[in-house]
C-alpha cells in the first residue's frame, strides 16, 4: 500500500477515534443529527444518510475547493467507515460481525470488549 494511502487511512482511524472524547458516543451523536435532519427536511434521515451527507461534503470540497488538502479524502475515509458502523450496529449483532472480521469466537469479542479491548 502506498504511503499516502496509509497516511490516510490511519489518520481517518485516528480521527475517529479520537472525536468520541469531544464529539460524544459516535452512535449518539448521528442519531441526534439525523432527527435534527428530520425535522428541517421534513423526511426520514438515518445515521448512515448523516455520515454519507459529510462525506459528500467533504467531496464537494476535494471538487470546488483545492483538492490537494489530504484533510477532506481523511475525512471522507472516516465518515465511511462510521456510515458502515452506525449501519451494522442497527441492522445485525456487532460481535458477530467482528468475529467474522477478526477470525475469533464471538465469547473472546465480547469478553475482550467487556474488559475495553
Amino acid at each position: 500500500m502506498s504511503t499516502m494511502n496509509s497516511h490516510i487511512l490511519n489518520e481517518a482511524i485516528r480521527a475517529t477515534a479520537e472525536r468520541s472524547s469531544t464529539h460524544g458516543s459516535i452512535e449518539e451523536q448521528f442519531e441526534h443529527t439525523a432527527a435534527l435532519w428530520t425535522a428541517y427536511l421534513g423526511f426520514r434521515i438515518s445515521s448512515a444518510d448523516v455520515c454519507q451527507c459529510m462525506a459528500l461534503l467533504k467531496m464537494s470540497r476535494s471538487k470546488i475547493g483545492s483538492a490537494n488538502v489530504v484533510d477532506h479524502y481523511v475525512d471522507q475515509t472516516g465518515y465511511g467507515a462510521l456510515a458502515g458502523r452506525v449501519s451494522v450496529s442497527n441492522t445485525s449483532n456487532l460481535a458477530e460481525l467482528e468475529k467474522a472480521i477478526m477470525g475469533i469466537k464471538s465469547d473472546q469479542v465480547f469478553r475482550n470488549s467487556e474488559n475495553g479491548q
